[in-house]
């Protein structure tokens, strides 16, 4: 899984970094034993992307833009996993808050 973090949107440093960078390792760590076990697995891997925290209007605080992309896995030669199964939610991703922590 990859990390795509864009530092300073509206300024603010990613509060997040350090949980989603514990989750894309603990992915990683899940994807090379599975693709090591198993040779006809062909893993696609995910991504964690953010672009950049957004300061909300009227006081309602600083809200994470992080997107997950789940990691797909299909056998080789067999039918594709479909994009729409990758789709995953922020939430997923232990200790993220999507809102900036006063």
């Amino acid at each position: 899984m990859r990390v795509e973090i864009r530092a300073g949107g509206d300024g603010v440093a990613c509060w997040n970094s350090q949980a989603i960078h514990a989750y894309a390792a603990g992915v990683n760590e899940r994807e090379g034993l599975l693709a090591g076990q198993n040779p006809d697995l062909v893993v696609i891997p995910g991504i964690v992307k953010c672009y950049g925290c957004e300061v909300q209007e009227y006081d309602y605080g600083t809200k994470c833009t992080a997107q997950i992309i789940k990691t797909l896995y299909t056998v080789a030669g067999e039918i594709a996993p479909r994009a729409a199964d990758a789709e995953g939610w922020h939430r997923e991703v232990p200790g993220l808050a999507t809102i900036k922590p006063e």
